[in-house]
């Protein structure tokens, strides 16, 4: 190693001062071990020709970030290393670190600052090498103060593999794209009032971290940034930021979430697949729920949708196994496609006036669904004994899995069986199809495990993909109907004993086809 790391540190960024007697000659050899890996370490052989010795040193212990105290009968009898430790010793603010690099003996003038202080090697009667002094301090001194960071420009583009401690100076605008990405050792983020925005997957992979808190002043957290941070326990965001798209992804330990009060809109995917959040207190100036946002958190079990909230995009809810109470803003516009799919507790929900547009599948897989409420009020959406149409009745949109009773006539009224309508019902044993139904649609009697029997009016001409699927226990469909505008793919896929009752050569084309029993009838 050159002459040039003894140099001790000049610039504005946290540094470690080194408090020592000259005649231990293993400090400046530790030193350059220190400056080999980074450390930002000053000592006395920094102060330049012309500045007072004790104005200087002073200043220096009381702006230093670390404190390291090399002990030696030497150090421990100087005056100079009594004073800085003295001065050191009186600020609450600093990593205060003695180590013995000798013997351990009598602490002299120093008893009162180090007999209750964790002192390295305090019970090791040797003398030790500059390399043992040094990994020592390496575990105790705060990754913040070594450059294991690229830094340009104020912005953090990278860090070393095996960083633990993120402790960020003011000098520090922004933590740039993947800086810290897949750091497994992290352990620890402290982010400045300095930071204004976090780039996209800044510590994506960071598995050991278990908390972070977000200032106020930062207004952009990119996608994907914390996502796959399997650790995180913790999160605390000040105030409105825009959240890039699944920041906190598959954050699978979060069980806490205080978000600002002033955010209008959680994007796509942002909390997917954290499986222990239990509570989520949404702000009240929330707009609107971006896809996916609260997908998979299987330990959900309470959702309230702030009034002002008019839009919940695709499958926001989707998987939320244990959700069991939503409670809807009066001001929802729109509920996206499968947003509470596979939320198998839920019971029981009430769908607010102001709901224009529902999509297909949005209560698929709800197993415990017994009953869906339309608000009177409302002008697209009507319930009847807790079966979901659309206002005119045209349209029957969801038929709830635990609906009560074993034989459903669908009302007269009915045009159209829209996708997955009666999907997973489970007590259902006949359906009765009236003759002014035209089209079933896709997933409509999708796993229907006791239906038996169903009897298809001539008036339906169209029967889209899996419409009977994985009714395991169905026996007869009778298919009325001499023409088709559409027949599905799979049909009566999983439907092992079914016979089918056809009127037309094409049903009976298509289950020749599919090798699926079937017979010719002539319809009353």
């Amino acid at each position: 190693m050159s002459d040039l790391e003894y140099k001790p540190y000049e610039g504005k960024r946290p540094f470690v001062f080194i408090s020592y007697s000259h005649d231990d000659p293993v400090v400046l050899e530790t030193v350059k071990l220190l400056q080999a890996h980074k450390y930002r370490v000053w000592y006395d052989n920094g102060i330049h020709t012309g500045e007072s010795w004790g104005e200087t040193i002073a200043k220096k212990v009381q702006t230093c970030t670390a404190f390291v105290v090399f002990l030696s009968p030497d150090s421990i009898n100087s005056r100079h290393v009594q004073s800085e430790v003295t001065i050191a010793f009186r600020r609450a603010d600093i990593s205060f670190i003695p180590i013995w690099i000798s013997a351990p003996c009598d602490y002299g003038k120093m008893e009162y600052f180090l007999s209750s202080t964790q002192v390295a090697f305090q019970e090791d009667n040797r003398d030790h090498t500059a390399e043992e002094l040094f990994r020592e301090l390496d575990r105790a001194i705060p990754d913040s103060l070594r450059d294991a960071s690229n830094i340009n420009d104020g912005v953090l583009l990278d860090t070393e593999d095996d960083i633990h401690d993120l402790i960020l100076d003011e000098t520090i605008k922004e933590i740039g794209p993947g800086a810290c990405k897949a750091r497994i050792n992290l352990t620890k983020v402290f982010i400045p009032r300095s930071i204004t925005a976090i780039g996209a997957e800044a510590f994506r992979g960071c598995s050991a971290l278990p908390e972070v808190y977000i200032p106020r002043e930062v207004r952009k957290i990119g996608d994907s940034c914390f996502r796959d941070c399997v650790s995180l326990k913790k999160l605390t965001i000040e105030e409105e930021v825009e959240i890039g798209e699944r920041a906190f992804e598959n954050c699978g330990s979060l069980v806490e979430i205080n978000l600002p009060n002033d955010l209008t809109e959680i994007y796509n995917g942002v909390f997917n697949s954290c499986r222990k959040l239990k509570r989520v207190n949404l702000p009240s100036s929330l707009i609107a729920l971006g896809d996916s946002a609260f997908a998979s958190c299987d330990s959900l079990e309470e959702i309230v949708i702030p009034n002002g909230t008019t839009r919940i995009d695709d499958q926001v809810f989707s998987g939320c196994s244990s959700l069991k109470n939503v409670i809807l803003s009066p001001t929802i516009s729109r509920i996206g496609k499968n947003v509470f799919k596979d939320c198998i507790s839920l019971v029981s929900i009430k769908i607010p006036h102001e709901v224009r547009k529902i999509d297909p599948g949005s209560f698929r897989g709800c197993l415990s669904l017994r009953e869906i409420i339309i608000d009177q009020k409302n002008r697209y959406f009507k319930s009847m004994d807790g079966i979901m149409f659309n206002k005119n009745k045209s349209n029957l949109i969801c038929y709830p899995t635990c609906v009560p009773g074993e034989v459903y006539e669908i009302p007269d009224s009915v045009r159209i069986i829209e996708d997955w309508a009666f999907a997973d019902a489970k007590n259902i044993k006949k359906v009765i199809i009236p003759d002014s139904v035209e089209r079933i649609g896709e997933g409509a009697f999708f796993h229907c495990e006791n239906l038996e029997e169903v009897v298809i009016p001539y008036s339906v001409d169209t029967i889209q993909d899996t419409a009977f699927r994985g009714c395991e226990k169905l026996k007869k469909v009778y298919i009325a109907s001499t023409s088709f505008k559409d027949i599905g793919w799979g049909l009566f896929y999983g439907c092992k004993d079914v016979v089918v009752y056809c009127a037309s050569r094409e049903v009976e084309d298509y289950c020749e086809r599919l090798k699926i029993k079937h017979e010719r009838y002539i319809p009353e």
